[in-house]
């Protein structure tokens, strides 16, 4: 009888990867994040990148470029991904191990799955591009970072506490487990919307991509349409202060607007890594 006073509603079950992040909020939650909205115009590096898609078979993502000037902009700025060890020490690893949020289907649920890009400013854009490109058409727990991910979920809750422990406070071991920086975008589910997304990251950065919207201006008389990508700047206020994230977003700003990443040379065979491109000072 009691069944039937509750209000009609349909229950479907909770996916067990999403423990994985549940547990990785529960995390963050404990961290001091500050958040920098932050709007880059983008107009060169978007044209840039069409192109490039107009003369290569491959094309490059406004997502995974962004990724590719993350990395490079961390390279430079390292205390933005370091890790707190002990009470005293910092820890700044050489390479950047960029996670990245994907939107997957699995089993007719929608989930973000994530991949880790090692290494990611050692690599180009185009080894960026391909890598991401292949992590999100691979079938679900077939690659070796997932199925060490479905091994962790199996086991039980009083066992992966521990490990999670070590994930917080040993950072060697959370590099080894979430990577050093997260980003995820939010801009192509709503795009033209001026949406900036504030996530709780376990990470001592996360960058979360918005919308890129257009505005029009005039400059010596003549209309002009420029565009603006939305970018949101997550750090954990225990590491980083304003300046030094101050002079990363500077950074990261000049890398994205300049486009210089952006190969100007096509290789002879597209399936071989571009030509170095010129550095951003």
């Amino acid at each position: 009888m009691f069944p039937k006073m509750l209000p009609e509603a349909t229950i479907t079950p909770f996916p067990r990867e999403r423990d994985l992040y549940v547990e990785m909020l529960t995390m963050a939650s404990k961290m001091h994040h500050i958040h920098g909205a932050l709007s880059f115009d983008i107009t060169t590096a978007r044209a840039k990148l069409k192109e490039h898609g107009r003369r290569s078979s491959t094309s490059y993502s406004l997502n995974n470029y962004v990724v590719a000037c993350v990395a490079r902009a961390v390279a430079d700025y390292p205390l933005v991904h370091a890790y707190r060890w002990g009470r005293r020490k910092l820890v700044l690893f050489d390479d950047v191990d960029v996670t990245c949020v994907l939107d997957r289907e699995v089993r007719s649920v929608r989930l973000p799955v994530v991949h880790i890009v090692r290494g990611a400013n050692r690599k180009s854009l185009h080894q960026v591009e391909s890598e991401i490109a292949a992590a999100q058409a691979a079938d679900f727990g077939s690659t070796a970072a997932q199925k060490e991910q479905l091994l962790f979920l199996d086991l039980p809750s009083f066992v992966r506490r521990p490990i999670w422990w070590a994930i917080r406070h040993v950072p060697y071991v959370r590099k080894r487990a979430i990577g050093t920086v997260s980003v995820s975008a939010l801009g192509v589910l709503i795009p033209k919307s001026g949406l900036h997304g504030f996530p709780l990251s376990p990470m001592t950065l996360a960058v979360t991509i918005g919308s890129v919207d257009t505005q029009h201006t005039t400059e010596n008389g003549k209309a002009l349409k420029r565009e603006y990508l939305n970018i949101t700047l997550t750090f954990d206020h225990d590491i980083v202060d304003g300046a030094p994230a101050a002079e990363f977003a500077r950074r990261l700003k000049k890398l994205v607007e300049s486009g210089s990443l952006i190969p100007a040379t096509l290789p002879a065979d597209d399936a071989l890594p571009p030509q170095p491109v010129a550095s951003v000072p």
